[in-house]
């Protein structure tokens, strides 16, 4: 008798045990987030990217329930933010406010890409765009990107645009427009968008791509122009600056976008918690207010049609690459 007793108490503990393993699936990815979550930036403090992801980073700490902790991880055109992350843990706690920069051209530019921008990141959704300008010192005898084609057409060789870096799309956008129009200008990159704006400024260069609060500071002053927004849309900082369509040449475009990512592998049930909250985020007044301001705007995009927009931009800017002879980097 106490042996049967026994062996129904062990049955019911496993049969308890069972239930209690089956219901704490569900329950642990519904308790998803359960303690504070990284962000991480791959570029340096004070730019359109890092403001962009604070912004981010704030909506999501107040719809989540959990403190979303920006960590800046700035280096070689974002490459080490992004292999930081890609190399994390799969459980949603860190992740990347990826973007253009290092999931499209980087890989473009480069002899041997440094991840998959595809198969080892996770893709949550894109959250906003970030049109570029060409803007020029304003001692540069063009008021619109016709009479600046004319003026560095008429001096081959010897005007010179700046860029952040080779391999940035302030870089390849402005290779975009040379190609398209024939231009030879002298590339002088900078180790960051700081002081390329410096020397446009002090007109060591004449040309930059930046971003429009950028180009807006510096052309309210009077010490720079801008040109044309490289974009099939106007920003509202610039709303009397022409689009590159406008000025005739709809395929010169300069466009960052930036999106949420994890490592690969993240649980779709993670995934979804955290997508599920950004529409109503990015429909947020002061979220859209406020990114106006760091020369952005909101831009929803799922998932599911991430992939396809990274592999398609790699080929633009791979084919743009090649046809322009920039050499590839190590």
């Amino acid at each position: 008798m106490k042996k049967t007793t026994r062996i129904t108490a062990a049955l019911c503990t496993a049969f308890a045990a069972s239930v209690a393993a089956l219901a704490s699936g569900p329950a642990s990815a519904q308790e998803y987030p359960s303690r504070p979550m990284r962000l991480v930036i791959p570029f340096a403090a004070g730019g359109t990217t890092d403001s962009t992801g604070r912004l981010i980073a704030a909506g999501l700490s107040t719809r989540l329930g959990q403190q979303v902790v920006v960590e800046n991880r700035p280096g070689a055109g974002s490459q080490i933010g992004m292999e930081y992350v890609a190399r994390a843990v799969p459980d949603g706690y860190t992740l990347a406010l990826g973007g253009s920069d290092g999931l499209v051209v980087l890989p473009a530019i480069k002899k041997k890409a440094p991840y998959d921008s595809v198969k080892e990141f996770t893709p949550v959704a894109i959250v906003a765009n970030a049109p570029l300008s060409f803007t020029i010192n304003a001692k540069v005898p063009a008021n619109n990107l016709r009479e600046f084609i004319a003026y560095a057409k008429s001096k081959p060789g010897a005007v010179r645009y700046g860029s952040a870096g080779v391999g940035t799309t302030l870089h390849l956008g402005i290779e975009h427009l040379q190609a398209l129009a024939g231009l030879d200008m002298i590339h002088v990159p900078y180790k960051g968008g700081l002081p390329m704006m410096t020397d446009v400024v002090a007109g060591e260069v004449e040309l930059v791509l930046t971003s429009a609060d950028f180009a807006k500071r510096f052309a309210d002053t009077g010490q720079l122009r801008v040109l044309a927004q490289a974009d099939n849309r106007r920003h509202p900082l610039l709303p009397n600056v022409p689009t590159t369509a406008d000025a005739g040449m709809p395929d010169v475009k300069a466009v960052s976008w930036f999106g949420i990512f994890g490592p690969a592998g993240m649980p779709r049930t993670v995934v979804d918690r955290i997508a599920k909250e950004l529409p109503s985020l990015l429909e947020d007044k002061t979220l859209i207010d406020r990114l106006i301001l760091v020369g952005a705007y909101t831009r929803f995009v799922p998932a599911n049609e991430i992939p396809k927009i990274i592999t398609d931009e790699i080929a633009h800017w791979s084919k743009l690459v090649r046809d322009a002879k920039i050499p590839l980097q190590d």
